[in-house]
């Protein structure tokens, strides 16, 4: 189990978190993403699965807020997010300025729905 994503041109990025994160790979990710996105005009839409997920350890909630906090987002779906995990990460998306716009969904086919919406 661990963390991965997919690009779906031009704009939509598919993560899927599972497991116990592990701090280096979310950084690294965050890291790739900023490197394709930050600093242009396009905006991703992200489908963010968590169904998966065991433990968000805090080292992580930090590295949401702050280097996820450069990625400029258009739209974000969480998907499977358990109660306790929409608290968190509700608290998360509050204190960032790059989302425009938010979700909870049961499905990724619902997040994509939503996504695809204009």
């Amino acid at each position: 189990m661990g963390s991965t994503y997919t690009l779906e041109p031009p704009n939509k990025v598919i993560m899927d978190l599972s497991g116990v994160l592990d701090a280096d790979r979310v950084r690294d990710m965050y890291k790739e993403l900023d490197d394709k996105f930050c600093g242009g005009t396009t905006k991703v839409k992200i489908i963010m699965d968590i169904s998966q997920l065991q433990k968000v350890p805090p080292k992580i909630r930090e590295i949401f807020r702050t280097t996820a906090g450069n990625l400029p987002v258009a739209k974000l779906a969480i998907v499977g997010a358990s109660m306790k995990l929409r608290i968190m990460a509700g608290l998360i998306l509050k204190m960032l300025s790059n989302v425009d716009s938010s979700i909870f969904t049961a499905t990724k086919e619902e997040a994509m729905v939503w996504l695809d919406k204009d």
